[in-house]
């Protein structure tokens, strides 16, 4: 009853959830890739449970690289949201905040302005970027300063350089800010977060087991 209720249940919920609360772009594309895939090499033999693990595998890969490709995020916004234009604007004020509790990383809200038809607007946007510290129980008073240290250096950076994109839905008033566009960013990635904490979680652990079997080893040879 138990593996029914979490094999058929809880298990496909959290998949809904998933693909609910992530673009649906990358559920598309890891749709197609999937059935390209499992026609090359499962052809012969039709299977639901392995078009399904096969299907988790590269939606949970794509969704890795979008987490860590702002550049990629801003592609997909692009393409996604025919609605919204690209306007002129700029970023007039930023700050940063650690989002203490269990998300560990402090966060930018940041205050801009843009034109629109001759008309100038301003807007508001909360957690623009997010740095991790990638810690895994806790977080000192001198991380948690370094931590907003760099993300406020590395704002100022993305104002100064005009690393961002911002966007406007005239019909319905809304507009939405894009920052930054590097290929690459780690420290904003939740996913990376979450596999180096459980990297550190594993290989700890582990190193410990192993320097203690060592010594163990070279003390009993000793006598």
């Amino acid at each position: 009853m138990s593996d029914f209720i979490v094999f058929k249940i809880i298990y496909p919920l959290l998949g809904i959830l998933m693909i609910i609360l992530n673009p649906l772009s990358i559920f598309g594309l890891a749709i197609l890739i999937s059935i390209i895939f499992y026609l090359i090499f499962f052809c012969r033999n039709l299977c639901i449970k392995i078009f399904l693990f096969v299907f988790a595998a590269f939606y949970f890969l794509f969704l890795m690289i979008y987490s860590l490709s702002p550049k990629i995020q801003y592609i997909e916004f692009k393409y996604s949201h025919f609605k919204w234009i690209e306007v002129d604007g700029k970023i007039s004020d930023f700050t940063v905040d650690w989002k203490g509790s269990k998300s560990r990383k402090s966060g930018v809200d940041i205050k801009y302005q843009f034109s629109y038809d001759h008309k100038t607007y301003s807007g508001m946007q909360k957690n623009v970027i997010q740095h991790y510290t990638n810690s895994v129980f806790w977080d000192s008073d001198k991380e948690i300063k370094q931590s907003n240290q760099t993300l406020s250096s590395d704002m100022k950076d993305y104002i100064s350089e005009k690393n961002y994109k911002i966007y406007y839905k005239a019909e319905t008033g809304e507009s939405k800010v894009l920052m930054p566009l590097n290929n690459f960013l780690l420290s904003n990635s939740f996913a990376f977060n979450i596999l180096f904490a459980l990297s550190k979680i594993i290989f700890i652990p582990l190193l410990v087991i192993f320097l203690i079997s060592k010594a163990f080893s070279e003390n009993k040879s000793l006598r």
